[in-house]
């Protein structure tokens, strides 16, 4: 009985892995990106962006060493400078929102913000070289990757896809103005924030603004 067990756990534990490596993959292919090698003897603690709340790290920046090193990949593919507008008041949510997008904006040249106060109830933030892209609230948890893939789309080629798909959005011929309400603990949302993000940066008629529901 023991020994069924062990070999129980190796065969579940062997599909995991395989269907984490699948999922990998599939993202890989969606978003056009792929992480940096690493050697297993020098890799880094594990840590995640999904937190929602800002937390100083030990280099005293927002973002830890792998994070800062995923955003830096990213950054790096960008084929055109990005604007990051952002409309601001005096919550709370609005000074997080602003040390977000600042320390974006730290890690690279090709991204600059601008601020603006506004009279609206919630800050966002606007990614201007695609007006149509917009993130109302803070973009963490798991729309911290969605948000940098915006980012991503909307200074060049960003994602890539498949001609006839690309060659549907362009035929979008009257102004769609898509909404997105999200929370930040959805798995799945970043998926439906990115396709719409990728849609807008492809068409200009297209506007997809995501909304934090709290």
């Amino acid at each position: 009985k023991s020994l069924r067990q062990v070999v129980t756990a190796v065969g579940d534990g062997a599909t995991a892995a395989t269907e984490l490596e699948k999922y990998a993959r599939l993202m890989s292919e969606k978003t056009g990106l792929k992480p940096p090698y690493t050697s297993p003897s020098k890799a880094p603690a594990p840590s995640s962006p999904t937190d929602s709340t800002a937390s100083a790290k030990a280099d005293g920046g927002l973002f830890s060493a792998d994070i800062s090193a995923q955003l830096d990949s990213v950054f790096a593919k960008m084929e055109h400078p990005v604007i990051l507008k952002l409309y601001l008041n005096d919550s709370p949510v609005s000074a997080q929102l602003q040390e977000y997008m600042d320390a974006i904006a730290e890690r690279t040249n090709k991204i600059s913000v601008i601020k603006e106060t506004s009279s609206e109830s919630t800050p966002y933030v606007s990614i201007l070289r695609q007006n149509g892209i917009a993130f109302h609230g803070v973009p963490g948890g798991h729309e911290f990757t969605s948000f940098v893939i915006g980012i991503y789309n909307a200074s060049g080629t960003g994602q890539r896809l498949e001609e006839p798909v690309l060659q549907r959005i362009k035929q979008i011929s009257e102004q769609k103005d898509l909404k997105i309400l999200v929370s930040l603990s959805c798995t799945m949302c970043p998926q439906l924030v990115m396709a719409a993000q990728k849609i807008a940066a492809e068409n200009s008629l297209v506007t997809a603004h995501a909304y934090d529901i709290s």
